[in-house]
């Protein structure tokens, strides 16, 4: 199961203004996802396939700057699980996503998993088949 969870932040406008969507994934590849400077992450959507065993995502960015904010120092983190692995990962106080890349293997597959919006929690369980990173940045005033 996946469980992705939103907080809000005191400094950032909501709603978010200039809202967009990107592409959609590929299924069973390796991919990056990573929003446009100034943008966060502000949700997502997925699609799974039964004969590929596999997912394909596209996100939503939502820009801070009607808030007088900007996103600044950002940092990618490491492999944040392994094959077959739960994992959690929660984006540092202060920070939102702004990207994130996947690797896949079809030697694991896919196994079940739950997905709900938000910027800043990452629960995973049985997610078998891909192993991920994640782009977040400080966001502060301009």
């Amino acid at each position: 199961m996946w469980n992705f969870q939103c907080s809000s932040f005191d400094h950032i406008p909501n709603p978010l203004d200039f809202i967009q969507s990107t592409a959609f994934t590929p299924y069973d590849d390796t991919w990056t996802v990573q929003c446009p400077p100034n943008y966060v992450i502000t949700g997502h959507y997925s699609e799974h396939n039964n004969d590929k065993e596999d997912r394909r995502w596209t996100f939503n960015c939502g820009s801070v700057t009607s808030g007088g904010m900007c996103t600044t120092d950002c940092a990618t983190t490491d492999y944040v699980n392994d094959y077959d692995d739960y994992f959690h990962y929660v984006v540092p106080e202060g920070r939102a996503l702004v990207g994130v890349h996947s690797d896949h293997d079809n030697g694991k597959e896919y196994v079940q998993e739950k997905t709900s919006c938000k910027h800043d929690h990452i629960d995973f369980y049985n997610f078998r088949d891909r192993i991920w990173t994640y782009t977040h940045c400080l966001v502060t005033a301009c």
